[in-house]
């Protein structure tokens, strides 16, 4: 039983008539092989909160449309913001997740960077990537990236676009990391790509913002406007989660906040 031969791959022959002679044509009943099923995307850790604010940030991620995480760096912004959108990615209520975030170097300028556009803004979206390896594994994150279900745009090339679908499985969840660092202008840029069945995720810490550095910049960043405007529920579906120095659960992070 063991070494028996799989039925479905046995040939038959059949009488096939060209003109006026009979002949006997051999056919396979699989020319080919069966495509082996696709295996089936898990994710391997559960989005859990570890305290209050991060469980109203999560009820929030799950149940609004627009959700800004704004506060202390290490209080899980963007870890969660990524594990929410992997669970409606991976539960199909959506079929893709664009992440973007503004070019802006911490404090030092490496000039050119070589290679296709991809590659040169895959160094600014490793934090993100790291988060999705953290939830589904390398391996699951390459196949994401390779069938282009996750995908990392510069917030420049979104202008133009729309983000969304009209059914189920056809949405989008659009994750807008580093927003300390945009302008009240690019905010707006992102915002307004909002589409059908469109989430979108907005995380930032406005104490460290690498535009303040730039003498010549002066104002609100993005994320200080966006926040100010939408702060308190003055927009249905639109949330504004603040995160203070008590819900850093990042051991660095939290013992820097405490003794700055």
């Amino acid at each position: 039983a063991a070494n028996a031969r799989d039925p479905r791959f046995d040939s038959y022959e059949e009488e096939t008539t060209y003109g006026y002679a009979t002949h006997r044509v051999k056919h396979q009943r699989y020319p080919q092989p069966i495509p082996a099923t696709t295996p089936v995307l898990r994710m391997n850790r559960r989005v859990e909160p570890k305290n209050q604010s991060q469980e109203f940030y999560l009820d929030a991620l799950r149940t609004q449309r627009v959700v800004f995480g704004s506060g202390s760096a290490g209080s899980g912004k963007t870890l969660l913001a990524v594990g929410v959108a992997l669970e409606k990615l991976l539960t199909n209520e959506v079929s893709k997740i664009v992440f973007t975030r503004p070019i802006v170097e911490a404090g030092e300028n490496l000039g050119f960077l070589p290679g296709t556009l991809e590659e040169k803004v895959l160094p600014y979206m490793m934090p993100m990537l790291d988060a999705i390896e953290h939830f589904v594994g390398p391996t699951a994150a390459k196949e994401l990236i390779a069938s282009e279900r996750i995908v990392f745009k510069p917030l420049a090339y979104l202008r133009g676009n729309t983000l969304g679908g009209t059914g189920r499985g056809q949405g989008v969840v659009a994750i807008f990391d580093e927003t300390q660092n945009s302008t009240p202008k690019q905010m707006q840029l992102f915002l307004t790509r909002l589409g059908y069945n469109c989430f979108m995720f907005l995380t930032g810490d406005p104490v460290q913002s690498d535009l303040k550095e730039d003498r010549h910049f002066q104002g609100e960043t993005g994320l200080e406007w966006a926040v100010r405007k939408f702060r308190g529920g003055t927009c249905n579906h639109v949330e504004v989660v603040e995160f203070s120095n008590n819900d850093v659960v990042r051991h660095m992070c939290a013992l820097y906040r405490r003794n700055p």
